[in-house]
């Protein structure tokens, strides 16, 4: 590893392959080293984030992944500590994320995910009409648009059957509160893509993830805890057969997010 100090942070979108990479590179950072941040509850380095203060966190912290929105705080606490921050993240094409979303929630974990497994069970499995329901009420739309654009008002982000944050935040049961317009959209998707261009050092995807891990490796003279490849990639989503209706759907439901995706993957990072 370069000896220079630097805090690795890894913005973890839900189901884009962000689990995967972790137990890829964990091999390099003791376990004082690193802090996986799933949930909200009782995290000092998640309350400065989301309350824009200066972080006070472990001076040897090295490596971060986390379900947050890309904040600019983590800058205090680099510039603090004379640390180089080096941000990374891992997207997915839209449609195929949001599909694996789904069965996460309809098919893995259920019971936490009540509202959609409703759905689900209410429909007799009728995907066309969940995606419907799921559009109406913003449930899983523009993910990673909102997450990476900063903007996004955290107390907007809560759990489908409760007011309270609680669990993973941006995590598969992400629903907004808020509706947003298009100019609003618009808003934070420009916000995402220049977090994206001017702050990420680093911007992989899901489909290319063999590839991505070698070069991230490379890039941080790492070595990666496992050499095995990941052959079939969108093996999460085999279970759903789509339609042109769904299809549809889908893209109105992440109508921002394919915007996002495809100018990420113009830009040579």
């Amino acid at each position: 590893m370069k000896p220079t100090k630097q805090l690795i942070q890894f913005t973890h979108i839900a189901r884009t392959g962000g689990s995967s990479f972790r137990s890829s590179i964990l091999l390099n950072f003791p376990i004082s080293q690193t802090q996986f941040i799933p949930t909200a509850v009782k995290c000092n380095w998640i309350r400065v984030i989301l309350d824009n203060e200066i972080v006070i966190a472990p001076h040897d912290l090295k490596l971060v992944f986390m379900h947050l929105p890309f904040r600019e705080t983590t800058f205090f606490y680099c510039s603090q500590h004379k640390i180089k921050l080096f941000q990374a993240v891992l997207l997915r094409e839209p449609i195929k994320r949001t599909l694996s979303v789904l069965k996460h929630c309809l098919i893995l974990a259920p019971r936490n995910y009540s509202n959609i497994a409703k759905y689900w069970e209410a429909t007799n499995g009728n995907l066309d009409e969940v995606l419907i329901k799921c559009l109406k009420h913003k449930f899983c739309c523009n993910v990673m648009c909102k997450q990476l654009s900063g903007l996004d008002d955290i107390t907007n982000t809560i759990c489908t059957e409760s007011d309270s944050i609680k669990g993973e935040l941006y995590s598969p049961w992400h629903q907004s509160k808020e509706k947003y317009t298009h100019e609003q959209m618009s808003k934070l998707l420009n916000a995402a893509k220049l977090n994206l261009k001017h702050h990420y050092d680093f911007v992989g995807f899901q489909e290319t993830f063999n590839d991505d891990i070698v070069r991230f490796c490379s890039q941080l003279e790492l070595q990666r805890s496992c050499n095995r490849e990941i052959k079939n990639l969108d093996d999460d989503i085999s279970e759903f057969t789509t339609t042109d209706n769904n299809i549809k759907t889908l893209t109105q439901m992440n109508q921002y997010d394919i915007e996002l995706y495809n100018y990420a993957k113009s830009l040579n990072h």
